[in-house]
């Protein structure tokens, strides 16, 4: 630990951000590498200043709960967060946060209040929630780069609607993944690009979008794109006349 200590603290960021799978374009989050950004979180306050932004960087989601309650209370940390990955596995202990009304600090206007004061005595506090808390870790995260979803069968539109205007300028990417093909044919359900309109103002520098199950051009001229380079309509059913509206976005 004393070499460490006696490298320039520029020597030691590069060290950190070069443990940080986020900051290495990694694909995958190491959990050797996790363990090694804990470890050295824990050395000294020094070391943990330089550390511990790293450990929000991509924050696992299956204790959401948990990481709701830290970026309210901390800010400062819920800067740090740049991508949010939305695993298929229900949460660990989503109820907790519905029960404790931790929205009420979040600084929602009062009609966004009384919606999931609605949605909880409708619903109560389980997974029928699944939506709602995506949205509103999103809106916590001012400098969100990238959006995934590994299940977005559980997701239904309108998407995010606690995301602000404007509030998500760093995000970049959003993909959410489609369900099965024999399923969206079996229900014949489809969606709108219109769904996904508060998310959009919310990021008006979007580039890069997947979208499962576009049926119909519904709500496509609501919406000017001027950032977007790249859209796939995985999965969709769309006309001629559809398809020249999404060329004009």
């Amino acid at each position: 630990m004393a070499i460490i200590n006696n490298l320039p603290l520029e020597m030691v960021q590069v060290i950190v951000d070069a443990i940080c799978p986020r900051c290495n374009q990694r694909s995958r989050r190491s959990m050797r590498d996790v363990h090694t950004i804990v470890d050295l979180a824990r050395t000294s306050k020094l070391f943990n200043q330089l550390a511990t932004p790293h450990l929000y960087h991509r924050p696992p989601l299956h204790k959401w709960p948990l990481l709701a309650r830290t970026l309210i209370d901390r800010p400062d940390l819920a800067r740090h967060v740049k991508q949010l990955l939305v695993p298929q596995q229900t949460p660990e202990r989503a109820c907790d946060f519905w029960e404790d009304r931790l929205w009420m600090k979040c600084g929602f206007p009062p009609q966004l209040v009384a919606y999931l004061d609605c949605q909880v005595n409708r619903l109560g506090f389980e997974d029928d929630l699944h939506p709602d808390y995506i949205s509103i870790l999103a809106s916590l995260c001012p400098n969100l780069e990238k959006l995934e979803f590994q299940d977005e069968e559980k997701m239904g539109g309108p998407y995010f609607p606690f995301c602000r205007p404007n509030s998500l300028q760093n995000l970049k990417k959003v993909n959410m993944s489609p369900p099965p093909y024999d399923e969206c044919l079996g229900n014949g359900s489809g969606q709108s690009l219109s769904d996904y309109k508060a998310l959009l103002r919310a990021a008006p520098n979007i580039q890069r979008l997947a979208v499962p199950n576009l049926v119909g051009s519904c709500g496509l001229e609501v919406l000017t794109l001027e950032n977007l380079t790249h859209l796939d309509i995985l999965q969709s059913a769309l006309t001629a006349e559809d398809l020249g509206k999404l060329l004009t976005m």
